[in-house]
């Protein structure tokens, strides 16, 4: 399903999202990637670990961020993770590149952070959707600005000859895992998304507490008070054409199961075969941990 096609089906919670989030922004008028470092040794040489950096070219001004990415050796055709991260390293404590690389698999990581401390926000970029008629109310919110950044990654990733275009995966963790289903809810080309911890979904406490503590994450003049739906389960019907993989720790204080649970629920109910959503619990608390990961690319693997 096309942007267009969701926007279309989907148009009240389209406005819905656009209202909370933001517009996402349009594809800038050229996307150049170019390496910083190159490291064919990565994973006793068995990938290749590379440092780059995309430049946009916003009609004249032009604005980058950085990515770091990983792909394995072998000629063949890899299925693809975009990963959302806090900061941009790896190794990193919530990404086990190494092993997700022996499995196969291309990883392609960006900073929620570098998307913070950019300029992208300042760039002269108008809505997506034909309904986002005004600019200044629905401007992008930091999340918004989260997910353009990765689709911009899988502009780039689409070209390559080595991936795996049916397998285009978004991961993120905790309030990451927002930004993720955010990203999978206005990218068709991306298939799976995995939200890891996301504290119901997001963010566990009362959207409107959210709004309180972090506003930067949502559109300038989002108002609780305007909303009369359910926020936390608007992402998930907007990513009903994708397989959707949640995770949830018992010992995680914030975590609140039982409504992921019944959002899930709804979303069968609504005609998603229950076979695209993956949904486990583990003990342990707040983390993205390899016996997560597992769980996350055995799914896919069996797609």
């Amino acid at each position: 399903m096309t942007v267009k096609e969701r926007t279309e089906s989907n148009i009240e919670e389209v406005k819905l999202c656009e209202r909370i989030y933001g517009c996402i922004p349009e594809k800038p008028i050229h996307l150049t990637v170019d390496t910083v470092s190159e490291d064919r040794g990565f994973a006793a040489g068995t990938a290749t670990l590379r440092e780059m950096r995309m430049i946009f070219d916003f009609e004249g001004e032009t604005e980058s961020l950085p990515m770091i990415s990983v792909i394995p050796n072998s000629v063949k055709k890899h299925p693809a993770i975009i990963y959302l991260s806090e900061g941009l390293s790896v190794p990193d404590r919530y990404l086990p590149a190494e092993e997700i690389a022996e499995r196969g698999y291309a990883i392609f990581i960006i900073s929620f952070d570098k998307v913070r401390e950019s300029k992208i926000k300042r760039s002269s970029v108008l809505p997506t959707e034909p309904n986002c008629t005004n600019k200044k109310r629905n401007a992008p919110g930091e999340l918004a600005l989260l997910a353009w950044s990765a689709m911009r990654v899988t502009d780039f990733i689409t070209k390559l000859d080595c991936i795996d275009k049916s397998k285009i995966a978004v991961a993120g963790h905790g309030l990451l895992g927002r930004g993720a289903l955010l990203t999978a809810a206005f990218d068709e080309r991306v298939s799976f998304v995995i939200a890891n911890d996301s504290l119901s979904l997001g963010l566990c406490e009362d959207i409107s507490h959210a709004v309180n503590i972090l506003p930067e994450l949502f559109s300038n003049e989002y108002s609780q008070s305007d909303i009369d739906t359910d926020p936390h389960g608007i992402l998930l019907l907007l990513c009903k054409d994708k397989h959707i993989l949640v995770g949830t720790a018992e010992d995680d204080p914030r975590s609140n199961p039982n409504k992921e649970l019944e959002y899930l629920a709804s979303l069968i109910k609504s005609g998603v075969p229950k076979e695209r959503i993956s949904y486990h619990s583990r003990n342990g608390s707040h983390y993205l941990s390899r016996a997560d990961w597992k769980v996350y690319l055995d799914y896919i693997d069996k797609i």
